[in-house]
């Protein structure tokens, strides 16, 4: 038995004089100011990312498309700037669409039309499907006590303050009651709101607008009520 407790006894002496060289060490490098020991090198492997893939895409598929042996580089009619596009079909008299290709319209209508672009003969088409008798007089419809004032422009194609200032004039000279402005042209929102406020009896319709109209007529409602953008 008591040789164990020797050998114990022995180890615990051991081990109190290790710790206390080891502080005597610490407290000599403190006091000498010199940088602690580096960090033992990690042996983890190291892994590098990927390395890129590389897409390889075919000259043709580039903006513009070079056309070939069809001829001259079409332009793109997805533009953001509607009056871009309506210049570009102007360009490229092979890329206009007909006016009344662009809207549902009842087929008694479109067998009628002689003019697929005249938007006057359209609007008047219209209101004449809805059971009205519009008279004509140039860009403007006559309903009864109602003014239909056509602004015939290009789809698209913005209507400035003069456009819609004349429009206002020939409904004031017609003396009607109430008055819409109609055109495929873009209406700018803004303006036509101030110009309702103003005076309520003209109001304003736009592509929609005629889309409505047409929409009305099938299902047997007044165009005029459906027409206006506010």
């Amino acid at each position: 038995m008591m040789p164990v407790l020797a050998v114990i006894a022995v180890l615990a002496v051991v081990a109190v004089a290790a710790f206390v060289l080891r502080g005597r060490r610490v407290a000599a490098v403190a006091a000498s100011g010199a940088a602690p020991a580096p960090p033992r090198p990690s042996f983890e492997p190291r892994v590098e990312p990927p390395a890129p893939k590389v897409i390889s895409i075919e000259p043709s598929l580039y903006e513009p498309h070079g056309t070939g042996r069809r001829g001259a580089t079409m332009p793109n009619l997805r533009a953001a700037d509607p009056l871009e596009a309506s210049r570009a079909v102007a360009e490229h008299p092979s890329l206009h669409r007909p006016l009344t290709s662009r809207f549902r319209l009842p087929e008694s209508l479109t067998g009628r039309l002689s003019d697929p672009d005249d938007a006057v003969a359209l609007v008047a088409g219209i209101l004449e499907e809805g059971g009205l008798q519009p008279e004509r007089r140039d860009d403007l419809l006559l309903v009864g006590d109602m003014a239909v004032v056509v602004v015939d422009a290009p789809v698209g194609e913005p209507i400035d303050e003069e456009q819609l200032t004349t429009a206002y004039v020939r409904f004031e000279q017609t003396g009607c009651a109430r008055g819409i402005v109609v055109t495929p042209g873009l209406l700018n929102v803004d303006d036509v709101h101030r110009r309702e406020r103003l005076d309520p009896r003209f109001l304003h319709a736009g592509l929609d607008g005629i889309q409505r109209m047409a929409d009305a007529v099938v299902a047997g409602g007044d165009p005029l009520r459906a027409a206006p953008l506010s």
